[in-house]
């Protein structure tokens, strides 16, 4: 019985152990369990993860694909292109800027004077030593080109002025004429009559009137009769009512000399419409412009409206005097010193205006307005299209796709100080041209010009009527975002933050600045 006890002991201690063995044990495969459950569920997102990789990596793989067939596309583009340019550079080397200035002004010539005979040559040649002689002269010469046009404008209506000068002068004659033998045929009624009156004592009275005809002077005598008779009393009465018949014979001819106008485009700085605004205003003469003081030639330029305005008429009243005393040389050599009827030593220097307040014009296209001689608003409003498309001609194709259809009112309300009705207008301006109902249809610039923009997303802007860099700066970046997403997963990894912003660049042709901003992002990222 004592040796079963302890072996009984025995054998129950070591029971107990392996039971607490086997409860650890357990415990420690329930935790193996609950980690492998752990590290298989792990193990599937993950290959959940790599599914998802491998969609994106497919869907970028298109991408690049698609972004090298673009690649291919952009670089045939730029070898066309590159082709285009040369073709315009070799015919663009054969000739100077000038010269297509000059070709522009020989069209409108031909065109306006097609039927004038040989002086409109000499008037084309004219045109060409006034440009050869101010090809080289500073931006206040390009004032004096302008006012050359002005006196080519004069020149050309010189012939049929004179035409319809003539065609008056001759109805004038005509009508002077009637009114003479009118005259004439009363008078010898009269003295047929009074002739057969007895005892009459004839006395004559010559009296002078002058015909008012423009240019033909006339001298015109009219014998006005008045009767004595040495009769009777009785007869007097008789005698008195011849005297009053006499008197009543109507004589419409003034006694006054008529004013015979002079040529007052003569006078340095006058052209053919200040002509007749100074005309309507009483002025005709040398002499009557001598006497008239300043003031009141600015008066009359003022009311005429601001194309009038700009001109200085400080020298005209020495000039005419001058004139009207025939001191031709004298004038000459004045005249010789002057420039647009302003003295050169007393002109103020020209203060640039900025030409970029105006909705379409950057600061490349200023410059090229500035290199052309055109500085202030007042300058840019007097520019009339042709001039400023021409000068965008010769800028090249960067330049050429601008339309300068407003920029000449705008700068007449900015020169005008009329800045709020500007600002109206520039409101409903786009990229500085007019966009109404009659208007021509919209005109899509190249969106992938914007660094992140492809083609497959210039269509999705395009199909959501964004089809120009104007339309595209104004879109906000939920919008463009919205409609990268509608578009699918392929999309959706692009980022249009700064699209807007390079189409602000791009719509106000600063093209510089975007070329450098470009060379700074990353797929149109900052």
């Amino acid at each position: 019985m004592c040796i079963w006890l302890p072996l009984l002991l025995m054998l129950g201690s070591a029971l107990l152990s392996w039971l607490a063995t086997r409860a650890c044990a357990n415990e420690r495969m329930r935790q193996r369990d609950t980690q492998y459950d752990e590290l298989n569920g792990k193990y599937s997102a993950v290959l959940t993860d790599i599914d998802g990789y491998k969609t994106r990596y497919q869907s970028l793989n298109d991408d690049h694909l698609s972004l090298k067939s673009t690649i291919n596309t952009l670089e045939g583009d730029n070898k066309a292109l590159l082709l285009r340019i040369g073709e315009w550079e070799s015919k663009y080397a054969k000739i100077e800027g000038d010269n297509k200035a000059l070709l522009l002004r020989i069209g409108e010539w031909e065109s306006k004077y097609a039927k004038i005979e040989g002086d409109n040559k000499a008037l084309l040649l004219r045109i060409g030593e006034w440009e050869s002689k101010y090809a080289k002269i500073e931006a206040d010469n390009k004032a004096l080109l302008l006012r050359i046009g002005e006196w080519e404008s004069k020149y050309a209506k010189l012939e049929a002025d004179g035409l319809a000068a003539k065609a008056n002068n001759d109805a004038a004659i005509l009508s002077w004429t009637g009114k003479f033998d009118t005259l004439n045929n009363q008078f010898v009624a009269v003295q047929n009559e009074l002739q057969q009156k007895p005892k009459e004592v004839e006395v004559i009275k010559e009296v002078e009137v002058i015909k008012e005809v423009e240019v033909i002077k006339e001298v015109e005598v009219i014998k006005e009769v008045e009767v004595i008779k040495e009769v009777p009393v009785e007869v007097i009465k008789e005698v008195e009512v011849i005297k009053e018949i006499i008197k009543e014979v109507p004589i419409a001819l003034p006694l006054v000399a008529p004013i015979v106008p002079d040529d007052l485009v003569k006078i340095e700085g006058i052209g053919p419409k200040i002509a007749e605004l100074l005309n309507a205003d009483g002025i005709y003469t040398f002499r009557q412009l001598a006497q008239t003081d300043l003031n009141t030639l600015q008066g009359i330029l003022d009311r005429a409206g601001a194309r009038f305005q700009i001109h200085n008429p400080s020298t005209w009243a020495r000039q005419a005097e001058l004139a009207a005393d025939g001191k031709w040389d004298e004038l000459q050599k004045w005249q010789d010193i002057l420039d647009g009827g302003v003295e050169v030593t007393a002109a103020a220097p020209i203060v640039p205006d900025d030409l970029t307040k105006m909705e379409g014009i950057g600061p490349k296209i200023a410059e090229l307005l500035n290199a052309d001689g055109i500085y202030t608003f007042r300058h840019l409003a007097q520019t009339d299209l042709n001039t400023l498309q021409g000068i965008l001609d010769r800028a090249g194709a960067r330049f050429q796709i601008h339309n300068p259809s407003t920029w000449a009112r705008q700068a007449e309300l900015a020169a005008d100080g009329k800045w709020d009705e500007l600002q109206k207008w520039q409101d409903i301006l786009d990229g500085g041209v007019e966009v109404t109902a009659t208007a021509a249809p919209i005109v899509p610039d190249d969106l992938t010009k914007m660094e992140g923009i492809g083609p497959k997303i210039a269509e999705l802007l395009n199909a959501d009527g964004i089809y120009t860099f104007r339309q595209l700066a104004q879109t906000d970046l939920n919008t463009l975002q919205g409609i990268l997403d509608r578009a699918g997963a392929r999309f959706q990894i692009h980022n249009p933050s700064t699209w807007a912003r390079q189409a602000e660049l791009a719509a106000d042709g600063k093209w510089d600045e975007l070329q450098k901003w470009q060379d700074e992002l990353y797929g149109g990222k900052e």
